[in-house]
């Protein structure tokens, strides 16, 4: 199978549709599944799927630079996902939660969310895990993908690792 950054570099480089069709294709059930753990609203999450695809293809289409081959496509797709929700007028509450800012954050976000299954009783659970240390490099960081309107709202959702160490040293 393809890399996720080989399909993306296809469509983009060569407008290859069929590339674009297997990484919605691969991602789609993860991407669905979010949406709906955050709405639980079946019409509600097609609405946002389908936003959420429409705003990955102009980005990408655009070239606005918000995509940097770096192994992280789903992450970067559940983070528009994230935002095309809050655009559709979720609270900033809605689920996207950071479970810490340390390494294997990832592998703690998937053992609560087995928790919660085991444990409460949840009949689902999505957990994973998106590096952000990126962020904080100036060359690397560039290509980060900011909505003017929720960055106003919501200042937080882009904050670098380094400034959230120092907001935190401030606080304790």
């Amino acid at each position: 199978f393809p890399a996720d950054e080989d399909l993306v570099r296809q469509y983009v480089e060569k407008g290859d549709e069929k590339a674009l069709r297997i990484l919605i294709d691969r991602h789609q059930e993860r991407v669905f599944g979010y949406l709906l753990g955050m709405v639980r609203d079946r019409e509600t999450a097609n609405d946002l799927f389908q936003e959420t695809f429409l705003k990955v293809i102009s980005a990408l289409s655009n070239d606005r630079g918000s995509y940097t081959v770096q192994g992280k496509f789903l992450g970067w797709v559940l983070r528009i996902a994230r935002n095309a929700a809050l655009w559709g007028g979720l609270p900033i509450t809605t689920s996207g939660a950071t479970i810490n800012r340390f390494c294997s954050s990832g592998l703690q976000a998937i053992a609560n969310a087995a928790q919660t299954i085991v444990m409460e009783g949840s009949q689902a659970a999505i957990g994973g895990g998106l590096d952000s240390i990126s962020l904080v490099q100036p060359k690397l960081g560039k290509g980060v993908v900011v909505e003017r309107k929720l960055i106003k709202q919501y200042p937080g959702l882009w904050m670098p690792m380094i400034d959230t160490a120092d907001l935190v040293a401030k606080i304790h």
